[in-house]
């Protein structure tokens, strides 16, 4: 367990205790469940700054540990990120970012009414201005990378609206990246599996 700022909240205490754990592994999934405290909003950028500037914290950890280093971000940890001012900067290499449009809207500074106009418009302007992968998820769940590539899963499902299935896809994306899958494939082929699932 890492240190808490009070019962069930992780705040500035847990960030170093998380980046030496980290050490011995090549994929963080961060955001479902931590909640939205003030403490919490800051110790998402700051466990993404570790990552940037450190992981891995021992490099013999894991064979060419660096290249094969990713991070899931999502529900509460796309929240928090929305409240911190050049968030993306701060973000590690191989990031993947799954927000809905709400999210995306928050993140973008912007409306869900304008990220709905033109999802895959805003998802591939973001990925490229932010340097990761963003996962769009609504009917037809567009999945963007910085380098332009850009899928649609054909899936529409209402059943995927249902609390806790964005933090199910984000798992499995991260276990695919876990499995050395590069992270838009692995966001790619998540999507298919989570929609067809």
């Amino acid at each position: 367990p890492l240190p808490e700022a009070a019962p069930g909240v992780l705040g500035s205490t847990a960030v170093d205790p998380l980046l030496r754990l980290l050490a011995d592994y090549n994929v963080l999934l961060l955001g479902p469940g931590l909640g939205r405290a003030d403490v919490t909003l800051r110790f998402v950028p700051a466990v993404l700054s570790g990552l940037r500037n450190a992981w891995p914290v021992a490099p013999d950890a894991i064979p060419d540990f660096n290249d094969v280093a990713s991070c899931v971000v999502d529900a509460d940890g796309l929240n928090a990120l929305a409240e911190q001012h050049e968030w993306w900067m701060a973000m590690p290499k191989r990031t993947l970012l799954t927000p809905h449009s709400g999210e995306m809207a928050r993140l973008m500074r912007t409306t869900p009414e304008e990220v709905n106009a033109d999802r895959l418009g805003k998802a591939r302007a973001a990925a490229a201005q932010w340097g990761a992968v963003v996962v769009l998820k609504g009917a037809f769940t567009l999945i963007a990378a910085p380098d332009g590539r850009a899928n649609v899963n054909p899936s529409a499902n209402p059943a995927m609206a249902t609390a806790g299935t964005g933090d199910v896809l984000a798992g499995a994306i991260a276990g695919l990246l876990a499995q050395g899958l590069e992270p838009f494939t692995a966001a790619v082929v998540g999507v298919y599996l989570h929609a067809r699932a």
